[in-house]
């Protein structure tokens, strides 16, 4: 064992093999599941991930990629065209209401002050 470690000709692909079968399933699944709109779908993706086995963990990850594209994201990208289209298209609540003002009518003419002509040439 002792040699195994001390030759360098094994290191690159130890750590190959750490990161692809160790540290990338979880890093990549845990930005995937960002496009699952449903918080109980992502958590449920992610318990899944630890329940496979190690060796079919990258294959696993990469198909909750293609489901991830398919549907989680469609409905994210409609959801915030659907927002985009209510928030462009429609009034806001603020402008819609429309107050009322009370106008009170004076019996005496308002003061003249100094008439200004505008003309237009």
């Amino acid at each position: 064992m002792a040699t195994l470690l001390e030759s360098s000709e094994c290191w690159p692909s130890l750590l190959l093999f750490l990161l692809v079968f160790g540290f990338a399933p979880g890093f990549c699944l845990r930005l995937i599941v960002l496009a699952h709109p449903d918080k109980d779908r992502r958590r449920e993706l992610i318990a899944e991930l630890y329940v496979i086995p190690p060796i079919s963990r990258p294959l696993w990850v990469a198909q909750q990629l293609e489901v991830a594209l398919c549907e989680g994201l469609g409905q994210r990208v409609s959801a915030a065209l659907q927002w985009l289209r209510d928030r462009c298209g429609k009034p806001r609540r603020s402008d819609a209401t429309v107050v009322h003002a009370q106008v009170q009518v004076s019996e005496q003419p308002p003061e003249s002050g100094p008439v200004v002509f505008v003309g237009v040439l």
